[in-house]
């Protein structure tokens, strides 16, 4: 009888356990918040540029460069694109063109930056298909031409980058693994800190930083001294005060979001737009299957970030205008927002 009441009491509180667990991780999944679609101005699709994944204002030639890839394409041949994209003019037949002039070959762009300084003008590229840091020098006409390809054992699974000189940048990376499969899903639910960043100072790669809960966007501060981590999986944006001369940064504190951040993009007036992934298990599903949706939330963050600070939703879409949105740029009064997967991206006012 003993025994059979001590297996009871193990079951019950086994049972309680599981449920308790369920629960949790239900409640960090956000599957209990109803997103509802907000917005204060006007959005039309741009359609035809496949799976937008980031994005970078270039005020001199007034467009803005998008890393593309056609994620529903399974085929062996399928590469990626950087355009350079009028706002103005979205019809121009040149706002639709590859700029890489087909080089690499092998190429899956996710994280881009532009740099340009004293007469340098200069787009760097992740991309995941190699992996590498591709540098590109940017023509008056905005034609890429590479000039250096960066690669590491240690780039396993590179995602965004951010440039802070001619030839040097940090560069994410997700997880120390090949970032697929049940594994890799267990990582990122139960918020593994795999992640770390890496710094080139434009001869070799050092660590800079590790134990990121999956480590996404990347943006710089307006004045160079602080370097802003989306730590995905760990719902946070992490700051790192950053030393000018020698790249070192060292961890100084956190924000924690309500949703899952993914690329971050700085603004003129130094606030940051964040795309944050407000329900994860739809995105899975999107990602997986276009005919599930999923929603999207961009957030602005004023900086300097205030640890208590309560993020504004400034595009907010519960996945039927936008699935899976995964970057937003300002260039003048129009804001692009980029998509995982779909076959579009939006153009608002």
């Amino acid at each position: 009888m003993r025994t059979f009441l001590v297996s009871s009491v193990v079951l019950i509180f086994l049972a309680v356990a599981s449920i308790a667990g369920t629960f949790l991780a239900m409640r960090h999944l956000n599957m209990f918040e109803i997103i509802e679609s907000q917005y204060a101005g006007e959005c039309v699709p741009v359609v035809g540029v496949p799976g937008v994944e980031d994005l970078a204002a270039d005020e001199s030639l007034e467009r803005v460069w998008l890393s593309s890839m056609d994620r529903r394409d399974e085929s062996d041949s399928v590469r990626g694109a950087i355009i350079a994209f009028d706002p103005e003019n979205p019809l121009d037949t040149a706002s639709w063109r590859d700029r890489t002039g087909g080089i690499p070959t092998v190429f899956e762009p996710l994280g881009i930056d532009l740099y340009k300084d004293e007469g340098v003008h200069r787009l760097f590229v992740v991309n995941a298909a190699d992996p590498a840091v591709l540098i590109y020098d940017v023509s008056e006409t905005g034609q890429l031409d590479l000039i250096q390809t960066v690669r590491d054992p240690r780039l396993t699974t590179p995602n965004s980058v951010v440039a802070v000189g001619s030839r040097s940048f940090y560069v994410s990376n997700a997880s120390q693994g090949a970032g697929k499969g049940v594994l890799a899903e267990l990582g990122f639910l139960f918020g593994n800190a795999g992640g770390s960043i890496l710094f080139y100072d434009g001869s070799s790669l050092s660590n800079a930083a590790t134990e990121l809960k999956f480590a996404n966007g990347l943006e710089i501060s307006a004045d160079g001294s602080q370097l802003y981590v989306a730590e995905t999986s760990g719902k946070a944006i992490t700051i790192y005060d950053r030393n000018l001369s020698s790249g070192v940064i060292v961890k100084s504190r956190g924000l924690l979001l309500d949703g899952f951040p993914d690329n971050i993009n700085r603004l003129e007036d130094g606030a940051l737009l964040v795309s944050s992934i407000p329900a994860p298990r739809a995105f899975a599903k999107h990602r997986a299957d276009a005919e599930h949706v999923a929603p999207s939330r961009i957030l602005r963050l004023e900086t300097p970030i205030d640890e208590t600070g309560i993020p504004e939703a400034v595009f907010q879409d519960d996945g039927n205008s936008l699935s899976g949105a995964t970057s937003a740029i300002r260039l003048g009064q129009k804001l692009l927002i980029g998509a995982y997967a779909e076959n579009k991206f939006l153009l608002c006012n």
